[in-house]
């Protein structure tokens, strides 16, 4: 005989956290659990500004004089990007700032660094280019600092320990790129020193208080899935293919389920219309 509970967002205590009341305290001893069907809208982010991830800002360097720079801070509001979303944000970040060259004919734009990613080689690139001191005919420059002092100086991307991970949605180790004030005339390329890391939730745990996992790190664990092909806001099915049953310990009057990633960090769940049938 089988007893199903149903958890869903009448449940919700807090982003991570579903509580579902049992009719009695009940000794649960001589029960097992486990997950019958779970669907879940794919909702949690990839930036975050605080927390264990703290991936969404770097510092920007642009040269003015033959040893001045003008240093900005690209902050990425938190959300869901791809690394063509991120260069998109960035580009219009120097735009805000008149980091870019103007025709005045055509209005195209003409930037001195981006990011850019190889999916062949699985990794990604930052480059920055030469910038002119004097002003090539038909352009402008719109930022009020002029151009540099000298010509075929670089702008730099800086990345710093403890100040922000987003080095770690790169592959990239922290440092500036290129070093200070460059004079360079060839274009500067940096890609991944290691693996990107551009979706640091990999996969999801579903833990719950009531169960001892003997086998487990983490004796609370009672199932874990990915998102699959599910694209954000769509609904996961988490669903196993087998329900696996966990033995359940002491006596209960709630039983509490959580959401955590694939390292133990809290996962927060934004959309909380979720349903899950414990057996």
């Amino acid at each position: 005989m089988s007893f199903p509970i149903i958890i869903n967002s009448t449940n919700k205590v807090s982003n991570n956290t579903y509580n579902v009341q049992l009719a009695t305290s009940t000794d649960l001893n001589d029960y097992e659990v486990g997950i019958s069907q779970a669907f879940i809208y794919y909702s949690w982010y990839n930036i975050y500004s605080s927390g264990p991830y703290q991936n969404n800002k770097f510092y920007f360097g642009w040269p003015y004089s033959t040893s001045s720079v003008s240093s900005y801070i690209f902050s990425l509001p938190e959300g869901r990007y791809q690394i063509s979303d991120i260069n998109t944000a960035f580009q219009q970040f120097m735009i805000d700032n008149g980091l870019y060259l103007l025709n005045n004919t055509t209005q195209e734009k003409t930037f001195y660094a981006e990011i850019s990613v190889s999916a062949t080689s699985y990794s990604c690139t930052i480059t920055t280019r030469p910038i002119p001191n004097i002003l090539p005919s038909g352009y402008s420059f719109p930022s009020g600092l002029g151009l540099p002092f000298n010509a075929n100086q670089q702008p730099f991307f800086q990345f710093n320990a403890g100040y922000s991970n987003f080095n770690l949605l790169l592959g990239i180790n922290n440092g500036s790129y290129p070093f200070g004030i460059t004079t360079n005339a060839n274009v500067f390329t940096k890609s991944s020193d290691f693996i990107p890391n551009i979706d640091p939730v990999g996969s999801i745990q579903i833990r719950l208080s009531c169960i001892y996992n003997l086998f487990s790190s983490n004796t609370q664990l009672l199932h874990v899935f990915t998102n699959e092909d599910s694209a954000l806001g769509q609904i996961i099915d988490a669903s196993p293919i087998e329900t696996n049953y966990i033995p359940c310990t002491g006596t209960h009057r709630e039983l509490q389920l959580t959401f955590y990633d694939q390292n133990g960090n809290i996962l927060n769940l934004i959309d909380p219309n979720l349903i899950i049938k414990l057996v």
